[in-house]
């Protein structure tokens, strides 16, 4: 079943793969920082990866849509590459290896573009609030509660677990209770995880998260 695409999408020579083993989606605001490109042209992917690019005014749209595509291919893992987030060269197959160990999500290292520079990812408390990280133990693979979208692998079954709309963006809904109110991805991340989904955070996957500067490992620096 299809839900429409509601977001543009940009087709590039590399969608003709006939069996994708993976959906790269890059949602962006239109233009990307050079560094930004230079990180995505040394990212080492599969040769059988297809591409597509979302331009995104509503992101969870977006976020939808690209699920949307995995589900109408054979592929088995969606990669979201964020226009924000440059990951490490061997970020896809540090991820990848995530889930051959038994993970169902994979997510990157990387920290909030604005003070408090605390790390995106998150442990959810005993009473179901979040629990803010400042640091994490270097070079481990940890069973977290949240992450970002920025770089995130998703394999297929979770797609086929959780029910559409993978993604809502509820944050500034005010007629929602406080906790309902969420991004797009930390309502991913919360339906994944009541579904029994397993997610986890490579810490030795160190992206920089770009806005006016860029963070790279909790230091914020100028572009």
């Amino acid at each position: 079943m299809s839900y429409g695409m509601q977001s543009q999408r940009v087709f590039e020579a590399s969608t003709m793969v006939d069996t994708p083993e993976l959906i790269c989606y890059r949602p962006t605001r239109g233009f990307v920082p050079i560094e930004w490109a230079d990180g995505f042209r040394a990212l080492r992917v599969p040769r059988k990866t297809r591409f597509y690019t979302g331009n995104h005014g509503v992101i969870d749209s977006c976020r939808n849509d690209a699920c949307q595509i995995m589900l109408d291919t054979k592929a088995d893992k969606l990669l979201f590459l964020d226009d924000d987030t440059i990951p490490p060269a061997d970020g896809y197959e540090r991820l990848e290896k995530c889930l051959a160990n038994g993970a169902d999500i994979a997510s990157g290292l990387y920290w909030r573009r604005r003070p408090p520079l605390l790390i995106v990812p998150q442990k959810m408390q005993d009473n179901n609030t979040p629990g803010l990280l400042s640091e994490l133990p270097k070079d481990s693979v940890l069973m977290l509660d949240r992450a970002g979208c920025g770089f995130l692998l998703i394999a297929r079954k979770v797609i086929e677990t959780l029910k559409w709309p993978w993604f809502k963006y509820t944050q500034d809904n005010r007629d929602l209770p406080v906790e309902d109110r969420k991004s797009e991805d930390f309502y991913f991340c919360d339906n994944a995880r009541k579904a029994g989904l397993t997610l986890v955070v490579d810490t030795g996957c160190v992206c920089q998260h770009c806005g006016m500067g860029f963070v790279d490992d909790g230091i914020f620096r100028p572009l």
